[in-house]
C-alpha cells in the first residue's frame, strides 16, 4: 500500500507557464489529490513506525539566465509547499530545492520539451525511525 501511494505521488507534476512562479490553472485538481495522497501516506507510515519525507523540485525550462532560472525554480517549490500547507498537509513534511534547467524531464528546446520542464516534481523518501 505504502509503495503504490509513493508512486502515485512521485508520478504527479505541477505544471507552469513560462515565467510564472504559481502553478497554471488546473492544477488545483491536481494540488488536492496530491495534498490528499500526502495525508494519507503521512497516516500510514506512522502506523509503521517510517519518517516520511517529501522534497519538492522546482524546475525551469532552458529560456533565459540560469541564475534567474534556479530563484524561479526553488518560488515554483515554495508555492506549491505553500498550497499542500492550505490543503492540511504538515509543512514539515515537505522540504524543496530547486533543480532550474538541470534536470529536464524532456530533452531540446522545443516549446513541448520546454513547457514539460516547467514543473514541481516530488519524491517520497521513507525511513524507519530509530
Amino acid at each position: 500500500m505504502l509503495g503504490k501511494l509513493r508512486e502515485a505521488i512521485q508520478s504527479k507534476d505541477i505544471r507552469f507557464e513560462y515565467n510564472q512562479p504559481l502553478p497554471m490553472k488546473g492544477q488545483e485538481s491536481v494540488l488536492d489529490q496530491l495534498a490528499a495522497e500526502l495525508k494519507e501516506l503521512t497516516a500510514l507510515s506512522s502506523n509503521e513506525r517510517l519518517t516520511t519525507r517529501v522534497t519538492l523540485t522546482g524546475h525551469s525550462d532552458v529560456v533565459g539566465q540560469s541564475l534567474y532560472n534556479l530563484a524561479l525554480s526553488l518560488a515554483r517549490a515554495e508555492a506549491v509547499r505553500t498550497m499542500l500547507k492550505q490543503r492540511g498537509v504538515d509543512p514539515d513534511l515537505l522540504a524543496v530545492r530547486s533543480a532550474g534547467t538541470l534536470e529536464p524531464r524532456e530533452a531540446g528546446d522545443t516549446e513541448a520539451a520546454r513547457s514539460i520542464n516547467r514543473r514541481v516534481s516530488l519524491t517520497v523518501v521513507l525511513e524507519e525511525e530509530r
